[in-house]
């Protein structure tokens, strides 16, 4: 089973802060997931989750890479489950559909096998950290629970990030998306109150 082995933060030329979470796959290789931090208060938005539930944010961000994208491929549980009729932000009847939905293709993603677990508490991985002078890889080991446990502490409303829209702070941005999808998508204003966490 993949596991989350390493954390870093990312300040890019592009003015946008982003994250990185190296994978130990099965087969001993390592996968980075890079994602800007503006997007767990933007999936919070997208499927009522709450935003001070750090976990289940970052696993469902992680997750939602391993989504089929083609939903009439006949791969999405929920479009089987719906005869045939897959539930997008688009064309949800609410925000708890649009949330059941999405969560439902998250638990097909790990039954399938790609699964990828949050770093175990002590648990160290020998990782290559560096590149040597001469290209040789150079090995250390990561606490990568220590390391999400540093980033998960400092996120919450008030945490500033650079966005491309410039330096904001987690809270609004879930505020602004909150907003934009409610101006996009009827349900929300509809349901507003009733299915929102």
């Amino acid at each position: 089973m993949a596991a989350i082995v390493d954390v870093r933060e990312h300040y890019d030329r592009d003015g946008v802060d982003r994250w990185q979470f190296d994978v130990l796959q099965d087969d001993g290789t390592l996968h980075g997931y890079v994602m800007p931090i503006h997007w767990l208060p933007q999936v919070a938005a997208e499927y009522g989750l709450p935003m001070d539930d750090f976990e289940q944010l970052l696993d469902v961000a992680i997750h939602t890479a391993h989504v089929d994208q083609d939903l009439t491929r006949g791969t999405d549980p929920v479009a089987r489950a719906r005869a045939g009729r897959p539930v997008t932000l688009h064309n949800a009847a609410s925000l708890d559909e649009v949330r059941e939905a999405h969560l439902a293709r998250i638990a097909a993603v790990k039954a399938s096998g790609r699964r990828i677990d949050m770093p175990k508490p002590g648990a160290k991985a020998r990782i290559p950290v560096a590149a040597a002078a001469d290209g040789r890889l150079e090995y250390g080991e990561v606490d990568a629970h220590a390391k999400l446990a540093a980033l998960k502490s400092r996120f919450g409303p008030d945490m500033e990030i650079r966005t491309g829209r410039g330096t904001t702070t987690v809270g609004e941005w879930h505020r602004q998306a909150n907003k934009d999808l409610d101006e996009r998508l009827p349900y929300r204003k509809r349901t507003r109150g009733t299915d929102q966490r």
